[in-house]
């Protein structure tokens, strides 16, 4: 599957019985998953239940190129959760303002991450990984962070 180019403005309708979403966009159990060029813009007023732009569960072969975005919230999630994503390329993204963390892994079968060529310096933390992930899991280089971080 590929997405290609898409900006997606997320807003809240307290009234609608449908506004139910968590996380902009999620995908799970997918193979051979590209997304270029996809921004996240988080609209007023914030919902209390929002967390990530984007949550990825259970992918093989990922290519994340060019994203944009942030968490919905400061201190909510990362803008960008991996959860059992194996085999990823994520490049020419940046780090949105008010991104407290932009790469957040998970789970102990997320291997084969490349983190490269990434601008983060609205990053307070560029990549986090959790205890469960190898550490040599995720290869970061090449990537833009602020001098004071």
């Amino acid at each position: 599957m590929t997405l290609d180019n898409v900006k997606l403005f997320i807003g809240h309708d307290p009234g609608a019985p449908y506004d139910k979403a968590v996380d902009a966009l999620t995908f799970e159990r997918a193979r051979n998953l590209k997304l270029r060029d996809v921004e996240v813009i988080w609209e007023e007023p914030a919902y209390d239940r929002w967390r990530s732009a984007l949550r990825l569960e259970d992918v093989s072969g990922l290519e994340l190129r060019g994203f944009s975005g942030r968490p919905a919230r400061p201190g909510v999630a990362a803008a960008v959760i991996l959860d059992g994503v194996e085999e990823a390329l994520i490049t020419g993204s940046r780090a949105a303002s008010g991104t407290d963390v932009f790469l957040d892994v998970r789970g102990a079968g997320s291997r084969g991450i490349v983190f490269s060529g990434n601008d983060v310096r609205n990053a307070a933390v560029p990549v986090r990984t959790a205890p469960e992930v190898a550490p040599r899991a995720v290869i970061s280089r090449n990537n833009l962070v602020g001098n004071d971080r």
